[in-house]
């Protein structure tokens, strides 16, 4: 019921799991770049803990940092301590959120529902959020609450569009940028990217312009940016791989060769790996339940939580975990619920990520557009894949056009039957239907965000993007 597999097959995929030589589970969806849910993570992970699979050839690997250099410590004033004493605005870290370090569907959340921005300032670097968060119109809606917005994008994007100041950075050909410990590699490395070319026109580097701004506002503010320079602030961090002891490298070394890195992988059982009392993996998570158990005490009388009297189920539904007993703190299933009306919108929505289609910040390079097919992109036109029984229920021929619609808003879009497509699931691509950017991008397709109703994951908090409820209308 859960999958929509039949349970013969799971059980036959189970016994070869169990009986490989060297396999592996992994979680998430596509690229693996957004969020996913916290229970479901660690349910894989099981897997890979009862094939004994974690740090072993092979297998999920627990690498080491890399050990650079930590940042001098911030020189607090009276404001920035009074700041500190404040709950985040997106409550991440809190008792509702702790395992959590950002929340930015909420950070719009509280601006949208309040009278006017508790933001009076907002610095967009390295994002586009009015184009790439789950029901992107929240953002847009609250970011035009804002008074005071820049931006410092090298590109004329979606969010630069709404800012009051653009500031341009470098392109990444034209600017020095470090990598810490990239997606994939099984040991530690720290990167450098160096400029190749001279910036083509009058940007500047975000970094030489946050800390030149602190400069000029001076007191403590410059005290805590007291490089003249990014470059200068980087060798000061790099400085920690010389000073570990192992694999030795300077400045000039890392400036010239662009990388440092350690080869050497320690497989097998380590008692630095796991951070438990037992210095093992431990299905039973008492970080888990640490956390509930502190969330519901500020449920309780003399707490100002606005919640007082509440009891330990009541916690338990407030953090949306329907489980109970000790399988709260173990790898369970939690169904995610749809905000829409299934009699009203029977569908699901799935977006997918192609591999030839950028879905981050940065918009995809036009002749990338050239690689997608007929029956993904035709002129301004995005396709949907749709299972050919599902088609055929709503008249739906293939190149047919139709609205797709949630309760979050609507998409017009052409449709191409795809066996691969479950049925009663839409799956349509994120990397198109810009509305910035130039003529090779803008209006080129149609973005899911618009119409994705981003309800919140158990106990993490993070918007799950891959469970709207849909509907499509024949034109």
């Amino acid at each position: 019921n859960i999958t929509g597999i039949k349970s013969r097959v799971i059980i036959e995929v189970a016994r070869k799991f169990a009986s490989a030589n060297a396999p592996i589970a992994l979680a998430g969806r596509g690229k693996g770049t957004f969020p996913g849910s916290l229970y479901e993570f660690m349910s894989v992970h099981a897997l890979n803990a009862l094939k004994g699979r974690v740090n072993n050839k092979g297998g999920t690997l627990i690498t080491d940092d890399v050990p650079l250099a930590p940042w001098a410590d911030v020189v607090y004033d009276s404001v920035a301590n009074n700041g500190l004493t404040k709950e985040r605005i997106d409550r991440a870290g809190t008792l509702r959120y702790p395992f959590t370090r950002t929340l930015i569907h909420k950070f719009a959340e509280v601006i949208n529902g309040s009278h006017s921005s508790p933001v009076d300032t907002l610095l967009l670097c390295s994002a586009n959020p009015a184009y790439t968060m789950p029901d992107n119109q929240s953002f847009i809606k609250a970011v035009k609450k804002i008074p005071f917005i820049v931006s410092f994008s090298p590109f004329m994007d979606e969010s630069s569009m709404m800012a009051d100041l653009i500031l341009p950075d470098h392109s990444h050909l034209e600017k020095m940028v470090d990598i810490v410990r990239p997606t994939g590699i099984q040991y530690p490395l720290y990167a450098l990217s160096r400029p190749v070319v001279k910036p083509l026109y009058r940007t500047r580097h975000t970094g030489d312009v946050i800390i030149s701004l602190a400069k000029r506002i001076g007191g403590s503010i410059a005290s805590s940016f007291q490089w003249a320079n990014f470059e200068e602030a980087i060798k000061e961090r790099v400085s920690g791989l010389y000073d570990a002891g192992e694999n030795k490298v300077s400045w000039e070394d890392v400036k010239k060769n662009g990388y440092w890195y350690t080869p050497r992988h320690f497989f097998g059982k380590r008692s630095d790996i796991f951070k438990t009392a037992s210095k093992k993996f431990e299905f039973f998570s008492t970080k888990i339940e640490l956390a509930i158990k502190t969330y519901s005490k500020g449920l309780r009388p003399g707490k100002p939580s606005g919640l007082e009297g509440k009891s330990f189920d009541d916690a338990l539904l407030n953090l949306g975990i329907s489980a109970k007993g000790d399988e709260v703190y173990m790898p369970h299933y939690e169904e995610i619920k749809s905000g829409g009306d299934k009699n009203e919108y029977p569908l699901l929505l799935l977006p997918i990520e192609f591999i030839n289609l950028a879905t981050g910040w940065i918009g995809n390079p036009p002749f990338l557009n050239k690689t997608l097919f007929d029956y993904q992109l035709t002129k301004d036109d995005l396709f949907v894949e749709v299972n050919p029984k599902t088609a055929s229920r709503y008249g739906l021929t293939e190149g047919a056009k139709a609205i797709l619609k949630s309760p979050k808003g609507e998409l017009s879009v052409r449709i191409h039957h795809f066996d691969g497509a479950m049925p009663d699931v839409i799956f349509i691509p994120f990397g198109l239907g810009h509305t910035a950017y130039d003529r090779y991008l803008k209006g080129k397709g149609v973005n899911p965000n618009e119409i994705i109703d981003p309800i919140e994951d158990p106990l993490s908090g993070q918007p799950v993007w891959w469970n709207t409820r849909v509907k499509l209308i024949k034109i």
